[in-house]
C-alpha cells in the first residue's frame, strides 16, 4: 500500500482543508515530518488510520474527537485519501460522526458516521463500497491486515514501536498469517483433524448399526438370520399364487361396475339437460325488458356532446366576468396610487431652501479642517511623550521587582539543591519497593482469572453431572418403551395369523384343519414401523448418554486444571494472596512515583548547580540595566514639558465642540448625509409619479379589454344552450330530467348489452343439449348400480386380503435380505476405516501439535518464515548496533502446556548469552525494532504472493539514540528509497532536520495548523 494524496478537512488542528500530495516527493521517497510539539504532526497520521480503518494512529483516540476546534460550525470533518495497491488505485471518503448546525431554524443535528470506497477505473472513479464497517472490512481484504497489525507494520505510533518485537507468540503468529496467508496450511491443520475424527466416528456407527440390524430382526447372529430368510421365501410362493387369483376376480367385477355407471351417467344428463332448458325459457320477459334499456340508452348518448358544450360555455363566462371585476379593482388603485405620487412631488419641490442651506454647512466644515490637523499633530506628540515617560517608570520599577525576585530565587534554589541531593540517595531503595509490588499485582490479577475460571469449571462440571443424569433417564425410558413395544408386537402377530385362518383350511402354523379356539386383535397392534421408532430411539438415547459422559469427563479434566492453576498462584503469592488489590496497586504507585522523584532528583543535580551560577550572573546584569534605566528616564520627563507648550498654543485656533477625536469628521460626515437626503427623496419622488402615471394608464387598457370579452363570452353560452334543447325535442326526450334519467355510464351500458348476448348464446345451447341426451339413451335400460357395488366390494376385500398376506410375507423376507446385505457391506467398510486410520490419524496428531515441539503445521511453516525475517533483520540490527546484537527465535519449550515456536530472543555477542528481547533499553530496541519492520517487509515482498510493504512511518523514537546509532539508523532508512519504499519519520531531534532536505513542515497558527513541503 502506497499513499498517493490525503486531504485533512477540520480535522485535529487543521481547521480548514489540508492537502498532502505525496506524489510530489518524486523520487525523494525519504522524508521528515517537523514541526513544535501539538502543531499536528502525529495527526497526519491519525488521518491516514483513519481513512483506511476508522480509528487513530494510536487506537486510543476516538475519531469523534478529532474535529477541529477551529474550523467553522458548517464545515464538516472528513478526510480522503487516494492509495496504490500495485498498478491500482482507490480512494477512500471517511467522516466520524459529528454534529452539523440545522439547515433551518436554530440549535445542531446529528450526523451518522459515513464512508465510500472508490476505485480508478476507465478514467473515472467508479464506487465499490460504502458504510463505515462495510469499507473498514473491504481495505482490510485490499491490503491484507487490519487496523492494528497495520500500526505495528506500516504506522509505527508514538510509544507503540515495541509491539511487534516484545509480541507473545499467538500475536506474531495472527500477523504473520494475513502478511505470508498461510490459511492454506491451518486449513490442512483442520482437515487432517476433521478427517481424523470422521473415521472414528464412522467406526462407532458402523458397530452401532450392525447391533441395531440384527437386534431389528431379532436374530442372534449372522447363520440364524440364513435359516430365517430361506423360510419366508417358501411362504412368500404360496401367497402369490392365492393372490394372483383374486386379483383377476376384482377386475371382472370393476369392469361390470363401470359400465352400469357410465349407463346411469347418460341418464342423469338427459333429466338436467331438459331442466336448464325450461328454466331458461322462464327468463324471456326479463330479456325484453333488458333490450328496451340499451335502446333508451344509446338515444341519450347522443345527446352527451351538446350538453358539454353548453357546461363549457357557461364556466368561460363566469371566468370572464371575474376577470373584469379584477381589472375595475386594480384600475381604481392604480388612479389613486397616481394621484398620491403627484402630491408627494410637489411637497419635496418647496424644500428648495433646506438643499441649499445644507450644501452651505458642507463648506465651512471643509474649510476648519486644517486647524483642527495642527491641533491634533501636538496633542498626539504630548500623549506620545507622556506614554514614554510611564514606560520608562515602570520599566524602572519592573527591573527593581526583577532584581527582587532573583534574590529570592537564588534562595530558593540553593534549598531546593539541598533537597533534590537528599531525594536522589534513596533511589536504590524505591526501586526494589517498585519492582516487587508489581510482581505481586501481576500474580495477584493472574490468581484473580484463575479463581473465576476455576467457579467457571465447575458450574460447567455441575452442569455437565446434570446433562448425564437426563440423558440416563432418557435411555432408560425408551429402553423400557422398546420392551413394551417389542412384547405388544409378538403378542399381536397372533391375532394377525388367526385373522388368515379358514375352516376347513390348515393352520401355517401347526398344520391343523380345526381352529377350536383362535387369538383375538386386542385394543391395539403394534406395527412393524412403530417397532423399528422404538429400536431407533433406543440407538439415540444410548448416543446421546455417551455423549454426555464425554463431556462429564472433560469437564472434570478442566476442573482439576483450574483447580491446580489456582493452588499454583496462591503458593507463589504467599501472605500476598490476601491483600486488597486496590491497596496494593495505591501503593505500587507510591513506589513508582517514589522511585521516579528519585531518578529526576539525580538527573536534576548538576542542572541546578549550573541554573544556580546563571542566577547570579543575571543578578549583576539587571543592576546595570536599572542604572541605564534611571537615566532614559529623567531625558522623558523633559521631553513631556516640551510637547504640553506646543499643545496649548494650538489649542486656541481649534473650536471647543470640534476638539474631540472625530469630531470634525463626524460634523462633516453629518452635514453631506443630510445633503445627500435631501437629494435623494426629490429623486425618489420624481421616479414614483412616472411609475404610477405609467402603471393607471396601462390598466385601464386591460379594463376595456376585459369588458368586450364578457360580451362575447354570454353570446356563445346562450347559443349552446339553444342547441342543447332542440337537441332534446328532436330525441323524444320531453325534458332534461328525462334525458338524465335515461343516460347510462358506458361500463353498465356494456355489461347490459354482454347480458342480453349471453342470454341468447345459453338458450341455444340448452336447446342443443336436449337433443343430444335424449339421442344418447334412446335403446338404453336404466341399470341396477346397488348390486353392482355389494359385487365389486366383496372382491376388493378378497384381493386385499390376499396382498396383505402376501406383501407381509414379501416384507419380511425383503427386511431380512436387506439386513444380510447390510452386515456384509459394514464389515467390508469397517475394515477399510480402520486401515486409513492407521496413517490419516496419526497424521492429524502430529499436524495438530501432539508432538514432541508441540508445534502445529501451521506453526511450524510460520516459524521457518520468521527465521527468514529474523536473518534479514540481524543484517540490519548489527550494523546499527556496531556488531553487537542479532535477532534469533527460541527454539526450545519452557511452557509444555502452550504452543510455541515463535517467541523472540536477542543474543548478544559482547556477552556471548541470550536474553529476551523485552531487557533491551529504549534506543536499543528502537533499532531491534524498526531492524524487525524492514525484515519483515523484505521477506514479504521476495516471496511470490505476498503482501506488497511500500510505505513505513515512524514516530518519534529517534531522540533515544546516541550519533553514531542515529547515523546508522538514518542511513538504513535512506536506503529503503533504491527499493520504491516510502518512508516517513516525525522526530522533534534538531540533527534530522538538517540531515533531510525534504520536509513536511507543520506549522502552527492561531486559527489552525498548515502543512508546508519542502524539497
Amino acid at each position: 500500500m502506497r499513499p498517493l494524496k490525503i486531504r485533512m478537512q477540520a480535522f485535529g488542528p487543521f481547521a480548514g482543508s489540508e492537502i498532502v500530495d505525496f506524489t510530489k516527493l518524486g523520487e525523494r521517497s525519504f522524508f521528515l515530518i517537523h514541526g513544535p510539539t501539538g502543531a499536528g504532526k502525529t495527526t497526519l497520521l491519525d488521518a491516514l488510520c483513519f481513512a483506511l480503518y476508522g480509528d487513530t494512529s494510536g487506537g486510543e483516540r476516538d475519531a469523534r474527537a478529532m474535529r477541529s476546534d477551529h474550523a467553522a460550525p458548517d464545515l464538516a470533518t472528513e478526510v480522503e485519501l487516494e492509495f496504490s495497491l500495485g498498478a491500482t488505485r482507490y480512494r477512500v471518503l471517511r467522516s466520524p460522526a459529528q454534529s452539523r448546525p440545522k439547515l433551518r431554524g436554530e440549535g445542531r443535528v446529528e450526523v451518522a458516521a459515513s464512508a465510500e470506497l472508490y476505485v480508478w477505473k476507465d478514467e473515472d472513479w467508479a464506487p465499490l463500497v460504502q458504510q463505515s464497517n462495510k469499507v473498514s472490512e473491504r481495505v482490510r481484504e485490499l491490503i491484507g491486515f487490519d487496523g492494528a497489525q497495520f500500526r505495528q507494520l506500516i504506522v509505527l505510533p508514538q510509544g507503540r514501536f515495541r509491539e511487534v518485537l516484545s509480541a507473545d507468540s499467538k500475536g506474531r503468529q495472527a500477523i504473520m498469517e494475513r502478511l505470508f496467508r498461510t490459511e492454506l496450511y491451518s486449513r490442512v491443520e483442520r482437515a487432517l483433524k476433521d478427517a481424523s475424527s470422521g473415521l472414528v466416528s464412522q467406526v462407532q456407527q458402523l458397530n452401532e448399526q450392525r447391533t441395531g440390524i440384527l437386534n431389528q430382526v431379532q436374530a442372534d447372529s449372522e447363520a440364524a438370520l440364513d435359516e430365517a430368510l430361506a423360510a419366508r421365501s417358501s411362504e412368500l410362493s404360496r401367497a402369490e399364487t392365492e393372490e394372483n387369483a383374486a386379483r383377476e376376480s376384482l377386475a371382472q367385477a370393476r369392469a361390470a361396475r363401470e359400465a352400469g355407471r357410465q349407463t346411469a351417467l347418460l341418464f342423469a344428463e338427459r333429466d338436467a339437460s331438459v331442466q336448464a332448458h325450461a328454466e331458461l325459457n322462464s327468463r324471456r320477459d326479463e330479456e325484453m325488458a333488458r333490450c328496451a334499456r340499451i335502446t333508451l340508452a344509446r338515444r341519450a348518448e347522443i345527446l352527451r356532446p351538446l350538453d358539454q358544450h353548453r357546461a363549457l360555455s357557461l364556466a368561460a363566462q363566469s371566468a370572464k366576468a371575474a376577470e373584469l371585476a379584477r381589472a375595475q379593482s386594480a384600475a381604481r388603485e392604480a388612479d389613486a396610487d397616481a394621484q398620491s405620487a403627484r402630491q408627494a412631488l410637489a411637497a419635496e419641490d418647496a424644500r428648495e431652501s433646506e438643499r441649499e442651506a445644507a450644501q452651505r454647512r458642507v463648506t465651512e466644515l471643509e474649510a476648519a479642517s486644517d486647524a483642527w490637523a495642527r491641533w491634533d499633530e501636538a496633542r498626539s506628540g504630548r500623549s506620545k511623550a507622556e506614554e514614554a515617560f510611564k514606560v520608562a517608570e515602570s520599566g524602572l520599577s519592573a527591573l527593581h521587582t526583577e532584581r527582587d525576585a532573583l534574590t529570592q530565587g537564588i534562595e530558593l534554589q540553593q534549598q531546593e539543591l539541598l533537597a533534590e541531593q537528599t531525594l536522589a540517595a534513596g533511589e536504590a531503595t524505591h526501586r526494589a519497593r517498585h519492582e516487587e509490588l508489581d510482581r505481586q499485582i501481576r500474580l495477584l490479577d493472574e490468581l484473580g482469572a484463575a479463581s473465576r475460571a476455576c467457579s467457571e469449571a465447575g458450574r460447567t462440571l455441575a452442569e455437565s453431572e446434570t446433562q448425564l443424569a437426563a440423558a440416563s433417564q432418557t435411555c432408560l425410558a425408551a429402553r423400557a418403551a422398546r420392551t413394551r413395544s417389542e412384547r405388544d408386537w409378538i403378542a399381536g402377530q397372533a391375532a394377525r395369523l388367526a385373522a388368515l385362518l379358514e375352516t376347513g383350511s390348515p393352520c401355517p402354523v401347526c398344520g391343523g384343519r380345526d381352529h377350536p379356539a383362535p387369538a383375538h386383535r386386542g385394543s391395539e397392534i403394534v406395527s412393524d414401523e412403530a417397532l423399528e421408532a422404538a429400536r431407533s430411539a433406543v440407538l439415540t438415547a444410548e448416543l446421546a448418554e455417551q455423549r454426555a459422559r464425554d463431556t462429564l469427563q472433560r469437564a472434570r479434566a478442566a476442573d482439576d486444571q483450574a483447580k491446580g492453576r489456582l493452588a499454583l498462584l496462591t503458593e507463589a503469592l504467599g501472605d500476598a494472596a490476601h491483600m486488597n488489590a486496590t491497596a496494593l496497586r495505591e501503593q505500587a504507585e507510591a513506589a513508582k512515583l517514589a522511585w521516579q522523584a528519585a531518578l529526576t532528583a539525580t538527573a536534576e543535580i548538576d542542572a541546578r548547580v549550573l541554573h544556580l551560577k546563571s542566577a547570579n550572573d543575571s543578578l549583576a546584569q539587571k543592576e546595570e540595566q536599572i542604572r541605564a534605566q534611571d537615566a532614559l528616564a529623567m531625558q522623558c520627563r523633559a521631553r513631556l514639558a516640551d510637547c504640553a507648550g506646543r499643545l496649548e498654543a494650538a489649542t486656541a485656533a481649534v473650536p471647543e465642540t470640534l476638539r474631540e477625536s472625530g469630531a470634525l469628521d463626524k460634523a462633516r460626515r453629518k452635514a453631506l448625509e443630510e445633503k445627500a437626503t435631501l437629494l435623494a427623496s426629490l429623486a425618489a419622488a420624481r421616479s414614483r409619479e412616472q411609475h404610477a402615471s405609467a402603471r393607471n394608464a396601462a390598466l385601464n387598457a386591460t379594463l376595456n379589454a376585459a369588458q368586450k370579452n364578457v360580451g362575447e363570452a354570454a353570446t356563445t353560452a346562450g347559443q349552446a344552450l339553444a342547441a342543447f334543447v332542440a337537441g332534446l325535442s328532436g330525441n323524444g326526450f320531453a325534458d332534461e330530467t328525462v334525458w338524465r334519467e335515461a343516460l347510462m355510464a358506458d361500463d353498465a351500458l356494456l355489461a347490459l348489452e354482454e347480458q342480453s348476448a349471453a342470454f341468447g348464446k345459453a338458450l341455444a345451447a340448452a336447446a342443443d343439449r336436449v337433443r343430444r341426451a335424449t339421442v344418447a339413451v334412446a335403446d338404453k335400460t336404466a341399470p341396477d348400480l346397488a348390486t353392482q357395488d355389494e359385487a365389486l366390494r366383496a372382491a376388493e376385500q378378497h384381493a386385499a386380503d390376499a396382498a396383505s398376506r402376501s406383501a407381509k410375507i414379501r416384507h419380511d423376507k425383503e427386511e431380512l435380505a436387506r439386513a444380510s446385505g447390510n452386515l456384509v457391506e459394514l464389515a467390508r467398510q469397517s475394515s477399510e476405516i480402520e486401515a486409513r486410520y492407521a496413517v490419516l490419524g496419526r497424521m492429524a496428531e502430529i499436524a495438530n501439535g501432539a508432538n514432541p515441539r508441540r508445534i502445529s503445521f501451521q506453526r511450524y511453516v510460520l516459524a521457518t518464515l520468521l527465521d527468514e525475517v529474523l536473518e534479514a533483520a540481524s543484517v540490519r540490527l548489527l550494523r546499527m548496533s556496531r556488531s553487537r546484537y542479532a535477532l534469533q527465535r527460541i527454539t526450545s519449550q519452557g511452557d509444555l502446556r502452550s504452543a510455541g515456536g515463535l517467541d523472540l530472543e536477542v543474543f548478544d555477542h559482547q556477552t556471548g548469552c541470550s536474553r529476551p528481547a523485552n531487557t533491551l533499553s529504549g534506543g536499543e530496541g528502537f533499532l531491534a525494532s524498526l531492524s524487525l519492520a524492514l525484515g519483515l517487509a523484505d521477506v514479504v515482498q521476495s516471496r511470490t504472493g505476498g503482501i506488497q510493504l511500500e510505505t513505513l512511518f515512524v514516530d518519534e523514537g529517534f531522540g533515544t539514540l546516541d550519533p553514531e546509532s542515529l547515523d546508522f539508523a538514518i542511513d538504513t532508512l535512506i536506503g529503503l528509497q533504491q527499493g520504491g519504499r516510502l518512508v516517513g519519520i516525525i522526530s522533534h531531534v534538531a540533527e534530522l532536520k538538517e540531515r533531510i532536505d525534504t520536509r513536511l513542515e507543520v506549522r502552527p497558527g492561531e486559527k489552525g495548523s498548515h502543512i508546508v513541503l519542502i524539497r
